[in-house]
């Protein structure tokens, strides 16, 4: 079964938390950064993951773009949706509800809330303002959820 993992990363997150995923689901996945390499035709794969992070309340435009311009394709596909936040519990699930559209968390057969990071190393100097303002967060952070990301694999493949 050909697969396809598409994201979109703005400090490097969501790209760890996706090679992992590959690395987990094996060479017959294509992994793409929107931000940086053109997809592939969707026709050709069986399955599609696709996974962003919240900045600011929202996924990133482009995963929003895609979902919405390829919607009636993934619906007719294996789906599994991530992402990558920093809240945990209902706060995180209403994020990833509004992150994807209804009808595609629907169709997912799997979804996951896979964690995330604050790289102070990589933000500028109003992220970095925000997150110390509005999260009370003052250095970097990791909260990968490793666990989340092997759930979510072992739902994608079965």
């Amino acid at each position: 079964m050909k697969g396809l993992l598409v994201y979109q990363s703005k400090h490097g997150t969501t790209e760890k938390v996706a090679q992992r995923m590959q690395n987990l689901l094996g060479e017959e996945y294509l992994l793409i950064n929107i931000n940086t390499t053109s997809l592939p035709n969707l026709e050709e794969f069986d399955r599609i993951v696709i996974g962003g992070s919240i900045h600011a309340g929202a996924i990133q435009k482009k995963i929003q773009a895609f979902c919405k311009l390829n919607l009636d394709l993934l619906l007719q596909k294996e789906i599994g949706l991530f992402l990558s936040c920093m809240y945990k519990g209902d706060p995180a699930l209403k994020q990833f509800e509004t992150a994807y559209p209804e009808s595609l968390i629907k169709h997912a057969k799997a979804t996951a809330i896979t964690g995330g990071e604050f790289l102070f190393s990589e933000m500028n100097w109003i992220e970095k303002i925000i997150v110390r303002k509005i999260v009370g967060v003052k250095e970097s952070q990791s909260e990968i959820n490793f666990n989340a990301i092997d759930d979510f694999i072992a739902h994608m493949t079965t």
